[in-house]
């Protein structure tokens, strides 16, 4: 074990990061028993490295939105939030960068 376990989509951050700490680890993304990150990291999903939209809420804005200002148009994110601005647009989005850096 490297020290990290990976969070899984159907169990709150906060019980993970608990559980992790209580035996000396940390979860993968530095998540600490208050539901915070305690550092950056990045994130393993395509919608996340395209497109900044955490489908598993653990990413948000201060609002607790999901960020879906870089969605294509008819995602499913967008017609459930609705457009939410990403108040960090020069942060992430590292695989949505070089795939649009391809087509121009």
């Amino acid at each position: 074990m490297n020290g990290m376990i990976d969070v899984h989509h159907h169990v709150p951050a906060a019980e993970i990061a608990e559980a992790a700490a209580s035996v000396g680890l940390t979860v993968g993304g530095g998540w600490t028993p208050d539901g915070r990150s305690s550092r950056d990291w990045i994130c393993a999903c395509d919608e996340m490295q395209k497109f900044k939209y955490c489908h598993c809420l653990l990413f948000v804005t201060e609002e607790g939105m999901p960020i879906t200002e870089h969605l294509p148009e008819g995602h499913e994110g967008r017609e459930i939030y609705g457009v939410v601005e990403d108040p960090t647009p020069d942060k992430g989005r590292a695989l949505g960068r070089v795939l649009r850096d391809r087509e121009d």
